[in-house]
């Protein structure tokens, strides 16, 4: 039981962290396509 409740923090815990970084990656290429634009 206590194993099962640890796992499923752990996997919350993870599918935060991905977000996270699922966003900085998506707001990172955003600005690189915007800045390439702007060079033209």
């Amino acid at each position: 039981m206590l194993s099962a409740l640890l796992l499923a923090q752990v996997i919350e815990y993870n599918n935060k962290v991905l977000i996270k970084y699922y966003y900085c990656y998506a707001g990172v290429l955003k600005l690189a396509k915007d800045w390439a634009n702007a060079k033209d």
